[in-house]
């Protein structure tokens, strides 16, 4: 499956993804975030790599951070793939993806916070190499170094 970047969408289609998706999560994205900022700042500011369907529509992707060039830290926000597309190794690659354009972009580490029921998402994280650092009101805090 081809990855694409926040280059080859709009913001409004990424907003709409994530409207759309918000209530994939343990906790409704809306509810920990301003979808219309996230999705402003994600894409001016942020890294995306996404997944599309044979009908050019987003169907996954993972957005965070890979610019901050004094502490050297990325940081993934939001993971998420529809239904239909799930335990295929999607994500994996996604964040893989991630990882690798952080490494490039000399980042030293990159954090993440998972809702701490969230098994799957836990499991791919220390699979690929993320480390427990701690426990956040409902979310683990994750951290792959470099």
């Amino acid at each position: 499956m081809k990855i694409y970047s926040n280059k080859d969408i709009t913001e409004r289609e990424l907003f709409d993804f994530l409207d759309n998706m918000k209530n994939e999560f343990p906790i409704s994205l809306d509810c920990k975030t301003n979808l219309k900022n996230t999705a402003n700042k994600l894409y001016n500011k942020g890294a995306i790599f996404l997944v599309k369907d044979e009908n050019n529509k987003i169907i996954g992707l993972i957005g965070g951070y890979i610019n901050d060039l004094i502490s050297r830290r990325g940081y993934i926000s939001v993971v998420v793939l529809k239904k239909e597309i799930r335990g295929k190794g999607i994500a994996s690659s996604l964040v893989s993806k991630f990882l690798n354009e952080a490494k490039n972009h000399n980042m030293k580490e990159v954090w993440l916070y998972t809702y701490k029921n969230n098994n799957s998402a836990i499991k791919m994280y220390e699979k690929l190499g993320f480390k427990y650092v701690k426990e956040q009101n409902n979310d683990f805090i994750y951290i792959k170094r470099f």
